[in-house]
């Protein structure tokens, strides 16, 4: 599949994974300590503590936002060197949904990430876990997308 022919695309699913698992596992704190409290004592500590939390949010978010970079890098590595992959730059029907995973999976989530550093000197320990869910959520929901556009892009070829 000429759509697959790059060197860039396990390394695009690679980084686009290992943000999409960190995304899920900060996802995934309250809501073991909300509907698990006895199978996770831990989570339920450190998410009615929320400085516990800000303080686990605030030491992931610098890796996030490298993994975003380095997603952001591969992704254009991808796609300029596969020419087949301008079908999903121009007007076809995944457009829209390539432009999403950008917009949902890397800058929603980068800014967010960049903003939580100015919250956390702050001390607004719960508007960054909020805002660190929001884009968590949207950085899985970008994930998914990008691995539509890729599989259904193959089908828009051929």
């Amino acid at each position: 599949m000429p759509f697959w022919h790059s060197g860039f695309l396990p390394w695009l699913f690679v980084l686009s994974g290992v943000l999409t698992g960190l995304a899920i596992a900060i996802v995934m704190v309250p809501v073991a300590a909300v509907f698990m409290p006895k199978a996770f004592g831990d989570f339920k500590e450190m998410w009615e503590t929320t400085e516990s939390f800000a303080g686990l949010i605030e030491y992931t978010d610098k890796y996030a936002q490298v993994i975003i970079l380095l997603e952001t890098a591969v992704m254009i590595l991808y796609f300029a060197t596969t020419p087949i992959t301008s079908i999903v730059w121009s007007g076809s029907s995944i457009s829209l949904y390539f432009y999403a995973y950008i917009l949902l999976a890397l800058v929603i989530p980068g800014t967010i990430s960049y903003y939580n550093m100015k919250i956390v000197d702050a001390g607004r320990h719960k508007m960054l876990i909020w805002m660190t869910i929001v884009a968590s959520v949207l950085a899985l929901v970008g994930g998914f997308l990008l691995r539509y556009v890729v599989l259904i892009g193959v089908q828009l070829i051929f």
